[in-house]
């Protein structure tokens, strides 16, 4: 086989929630009089956006100021955001502006409420409309930052935008607010660092297991993380497919799946559902209630089709939040083996039928005409039989147990191996010609030679008896005479 049972692809899955930081950490202070100090027009002021991954981890929230991420948290290059300043809003001259900023203030996170999702003109702060300045875009990289530089004292909304560095986003975060000058030990700072926050999952792996030697079930297992969620920014959408249009004999499939979340079975119809399109050979697992998938957990999901000799594979995709967000794929093969025997009357090559074998497992080095029997096959009327779905790898003994009527048994213990690298129908298949040869028969007595000597022998007597009695009888005529 290849890749060991086998090999698996994964992708990266950034799943990119509410905004970790509360408005204090974003900078917006209570009151302008609590910090001593007037604000100055600035034109150098910086908001760093940070994009990391975050898979074992969480954020604090912030005040603003530059923090340690979490250990593990890769920066994430790539992301594009766009910032849009609230053009009403002053905060350097006056209280006008601070008024505004109190509105969205507070312990959780405010979301900007936009006119629109992409190209918005204004923004909705407790009823009243704000416009909003045309955006400017920043793409993080590779430090998985997206710098905005030459900013002045203002409010600003920051949205997320387009994955071009195939991180697999499978939330964006939400719009934030932020604002400049943000409190820097008790002073104003013209330099603000957000982090959205984010956690990466790894896509779906695929493991494929032939469990049984001999019976050509392929039992396929799909395991994909669940994303970290919370209320804020739940799970929405959570479906695998997986197609099965070359993974053999799909019958039984969707009888045989279970699902489980972290350990535990979810209940089909109740919890997900799950469909195979006949046409297609497509399995759709469709998770139904999203309160049963534990924010970082994992779903696995089993499920079995049966094959005969050759290779078996299939390709799973997850999607998470979205119907078209296709989050990552996973791969994986496996394969099946086949012994065939053509059984022929040694003398003539005639085809004989009735000659049964059994195939034994050699894993242990058992190659000895007492092995255990995992299989057997008997040749028909054309002088051959086989046995298929034999798993591959795997080491296997070949053994004749009952010979053709009339023909004697061959005892000869036959040894075959199927190995990773055998791939196609021809390498799978082990194929052996067995002559027999006729039993003995006794000896019929011999009927004709014997019989006629002794014949021969007996009328030359007779002769000879017959010419001596003519001859005295011409002699004692003389002898009167």
């Amino acid at each position: 086989m290849t890749t060991p049972k086998r090999t698996l692809r994964s992708r990266l899955v950034a799943a990119a929630g509410v905004l970790a930081l509360s408005l204090t950490g974003l900078g917006l202070a209570s009151t302008a009089a609590a910090v001593p100090g007037n604000i100055t027009d600035f034109s150098d002021g910086v908001i760093n956006v940070h994009k990391y991954s975050n898979p074992g981890g969480t954020l604090t929230p912030s005040d603003g100021t530059e923090t340690t991420v979490p250990q593990g948290a890769e920066p994430l290059a790539g992301v594009t955001f766009t910032l849009y300043k609230v053009t009403d809003v002053d905060l350097v001259s006056g209280n006008a502006g601070w008024d505004v900023v109190q509105k969205i203030s507070g312990s959780a996170p405010v979301e900007p409420v936009l006119d629109n999702a992409t190209s918005p003109t204004k923004v909705t702060i407790d009823g009243a409309d704000h416009a909003l300045g045309s955006g400017t875009e920043a793409t993080t990289g590779a430090t998985g930052i997206a710098a905005f530089t030459g900013l002045h004292p203002g409010l600003y909304v920051v949205a997320e935008g387009a994955d071009t560095g195939d991180n697999n986003i499978v939330t964006k975060a939400k719009p934030f607010f932020v604002v400049l000058p943000i409190k820097d030990n008790g002073s104003w700072s013209s330099t603000a660092h957000v982090y959205p926050k984010n956690v990466v999952s790894t896509g779906p792996t695929k493991t494929v297991d032939t469990k049984n030697i001999a019976d050509g079930v392929l039992t396929w297992t799909v395991t994909q993380a669940i994303p970290t969620y919370d209320t804020a920014s739940p799970l929405t959408h959570f479906v695998l497919k997986d197609d099965l249009s070359a993974a053999g004999d799909t019958s039984g499939t969707v009888d045989s799946l279970v699902l489980k979340v972290d350990g535990a079975a979810l209940v089909k119809d109740t919890d997900y559902t799950v469909a195979l399109d006949t046409a297609t050979k497509v399995l759709t697992i469709t998770v139904t209630d999203l309160t049963k998938l534990t924010s970082g957990g994992a779903v696995v999901a089993e499920y079995t089709t049966v094959g005969q000799v050759g290779e078996y594979t299939n390709e799973v995709k997850t999607y998470i939040n979205e119907t078209t967000n296709e989050v990552g794929t996973a791969t994986v093969k496996d394969y099946l083996g086949k012994v065939t025997v053509t059984k022929k009357d040694k003398d003539n090559a005639n085809v004989l039928r009735g000659a049964t074998f059994k195939v034994c497992d050699n894993t242990n080095g058992d190659a000895t005409k007492d092995c255990v029997a995992i299989g057997t096959l008997t040749t028909g009327d054309d002088g051959t039989a086989s046995l298929d779905q034999l798993r591959v790898p795997g080491k296997y003994v070949l053994v004749e147990t009952q010979a053709p009527a009339g023909y004697v048994l061959d005892e000869q213990v036959r040894t075959f191996e199927f190995t990773d690298n055998q791939t196609t129908t021809a390498d799978l298949t082990k194929a052996y010609d067995i002559d027999n040869t006729k039993q003995k028969v006794p000896n019929l007595p011999v009927t004709g030679a014997a019989g006629q000597v002794l014949m021969v022998a007996g009328g030359a007597a007779l002769v000879l008896v017959a010419g001596g009695s003519v001859l005295v009888i011409r002699n004692r005529r003389r002898s009167e005479d």
